[in-house]
């Protein structure tokens, strides 16, 4: 499958993709490549601090139980 090359990504968006990835098990060589790579772009405590946002986001949001349980397992 042909995907358009990027060359410019802010990092949110990066963190965006990444999650999604993790979450869906879709895009297992995005993650790899990530972690092989991230810190020519950001340090480990940024990685680390988004993960944190995101956790405190599926706890403080108002979904089912199951929903939240699935998305900190991830």
């Amino acid at each position: 499958m042909y995907r358009e090359t990027i060359l410019y990504m802010p990092l949110k968006e990066i963190f965006d993709r990444l999650f999604a990835a993790i979450i869906s098990l879709e895009d297992g060589r995005f993650v790899k490549a990530f972690f092989m790579t991230y810190r020519r772009f950001c340090t480990p405590a940024d990685v680390l601090a988004e993960f944190l946002e995101r956790v405190e986001q599926a706890v403080e949001k108002g979904v089912a139980q199951d929903i939240r349980m699935w998305t900190l397992q991830k």
